[in-house]
């Protein structure tokens, strides 16, 4: 599993990389932040979230688009 930050547009957002593509963790599931500094302060609950979301994701369980046309940012920017 990897956490990711991305560029897409004019905003920053937090995603999770899978199999070279990049899902919205906050379109996956509102109460994740868009910021990777605001989800490290969130802890271990939130990671369960992710942990979650990844193997949802991977499954097929939980269908979201992936995000076309981004940039891969520092992971703390």
């Amino acid at each position: 599993m990897k956490i990711v930050s991305y560029k897409h547009g004019n905003g920053t957002h937090l995603g999770i990389y899978i199999n070279e593509l990049v899902y919205n963790l906050n379109s996956c599931d509102s109460s994740i932040p868009n910021k990777m500094n605001d989800f490290l302060e969130g802890g271990e609950e939130l990671m369960r979230k992710v942990k979650s979301i990844n193997q949802a994701l991977l499954d097929g369980t939980l269908s979201k688009d992936h995000v076309s046309h981004y940039s891969l940012l520092a992971p703390v920017p």
